[in-house]
């Protein structure tokens, strides 16, 4: 019986692994730099055996550092809006699975992900013919009966599915997407 608990007892601390430290880098994309800086941005963090959240200001990077004992993997999401010279403002959201099967605890991600609507800083302006009188929203989700205003006058319905790189407006007259 003492062998057999001797056993059990070796098996279970020589199964069980150290915690692992990783470190995941958050670089902004350089264009918005400065749009970015000092403005605060969610973080949401998961994996199998904890999750983390908070909102924190933001300047060029950001480096998270946690410890996992036993995920294979790992979610992060980042959330941030930010305001343009013309007051418009634009709402960003990325995210990434990183997989702790390569043997690597340092990762790296960008926000936003970069993307030439992300580059864009022209705000509410259409890059194409310089102008912001016939720019209107663009709105996602359901489109519910009684929303205000009409599609495509108002407002330029996109569908549920958001992406890492979604336009916010629309220009009319050129029937483009930014």
């Amino acid at each position: 019986m003492k062998i057999l608990l001797s056993t059990f007892l070796l098996f279970c601390i020589s199964t069980h692994a150290p915690p692992r430290k990783i470190k995941v880098v958050v670089k902004i994309l350089p264009t918005l730099a400065k749009l970015v800086k000092d403005q605060p941005i969610q973080i949401e963090v998961s994996a199998k055996d904890f999750s983390y959240g908070d909102t924190k200001p933001i300047n060029d990077s950001l480096v998270l550092l946690f410890e996992s004992s036993s995920a294979s993997s790992f979610d992060v999401v980042i959330n941030g809006s930010l305001k343009y010279a013309d007051s418009s403002e634009r709402y960003f959201r990325t995210g990434s699975r990183f997989d702790l099967h390569t043997g690597s605890e340092n990762f790296q991600m960008n926000f936003p992900a970069d993307c030439t609507i992300n580059r864009y800083l022209g705000g509410k302006t259409c890059p194409n013919c310089k102008n912001s009188k016939e720019i209107i929203p663009v709105v996602y989700g359901l489109l519910l009966p009684d929303m205000p205003g009409l599609p495509g006058i108002d407002y330029y319905p996109m569908g549920c599915m958001r992406s890492s790189c979604d336009p916010s407006w629309y220009c009319k007259r050129d029937s483009l997407l930014f």
